[in-house]
């Protein structure tokens, strides 16, 4: 995935960028109730597609970057309209 958003630091962007694959990332998604955005982290035990043994997704929300401590509504600001594209990448990965 090659997602290029305005983020609070680097790494928060590669985490984005490593959605769907094995290890830990950063999804958006939303809080339907409100229509309002916000961001998850994830770890998988594989990456999406590999269908062999089980699966084990561990997903929590964040509300400040746990990298650099920035208050991640700031982020999702700073994006406007490209929030909900990112949100329609992400979708189908978030559980």
């Amino acid at each position: 995935m090659n997602i290029n958003c305005k983020t609070c630091c680097d790494i928060f962007l590669e985490m984005l960028n490593e959605a769907g694959h094995k290890g830990f990332s950063i999804l958006l998604t939303e809080y339907q109730a409100e229509h309002k955005y916000y961001f998850v982290l994830q770890s998988r035990n594989r990456d999406v597609g590999d269908i062999t043994g089980n699966t084990s997704v561990i997903q929590k929300a964040i509300k400040y970057c746990p990298w650099c401590g920035t208050e991640l509504a700031k982020v999702i600001d700073l994006n406007g309209e490209e929030i909900s594209k990112l949100f329609e990448i992400n979708k189908h990965l978030v559980v």
